[in-house]
């Protein structure tokens, strides 16, 4: 139990922002996603630039509902619409931070579907630009089989950005 309690206090003072800056904030990025799945393993699937408003609780709690703008690389070119709510986690004794995603996907096109995923990132401060650098995985139905079932498509994204405080 003393185990447990010491482990609880270590994990509430890494979460604990060391200088509060509670604000909005904007994240600006690009993504790049594979297929991982049998077959299509490596396939370009989608090309996004998503903007993000939130707002930043502190240094090691945000959230932010991101608009992704996706080109389609599977169905030529198809331009499509995602919604992201992203919750984001920043130890602050680390650059590294997690991200859980909750998403409707194929908002314009259809049918529209949820995702849950998640994201590992790192973050690089130059001067007053915040850059950040993540890997998500964010599982979801694709495509209908011969017999009408969905396909689950397991793509993984690469995605680059900048994000502003105000």
């Amino acid at each position: 139990m003393q185990g447990l309690c010491k482990n609880i206090l270590i994990s509430a003072l890494m979460l604990l922002p060391l200088s509060a800056q509670a604000g909005a904030v904007l994240d600006v990025s690009l993504g790049q996603s594979v297929a991982i799945t049998a077959g299509k393993f490596g396939q370009a699937e989608t090309s996004s630039l998503m903007l993000a408003p939130g707002w930043a609780f502190n240094d090691a709690v945000d959230w932010t509902l991101g608009f992704v703008g996706t080109l389609d690389a599977e169905n030529n070119g198809v331009l499509d619409l995602e919604m992201r709510s992203n919750l984001t986690l920043s130890p602050q004794a680390t650059p590294m931070y997690g991200r859980i995603v909750l998403a409707l996907i194929r908002v314009l096109e259809g049918p529209t579907m949820p995702a849950l995923g998640v994201a590992l990132g790192s973050t690089l401060t130059l001067a007053d630009l915040n850059l950040f650098g993540e890997f998500s995985f964010m599982p979801h139905g694709g495509e209908k089989n011969s017999s009408g079932e969905s396909i689950l498509k397991y793509p993984l994204e690469l995605r680059f950005g900048a994000r502003f405080k105000f």
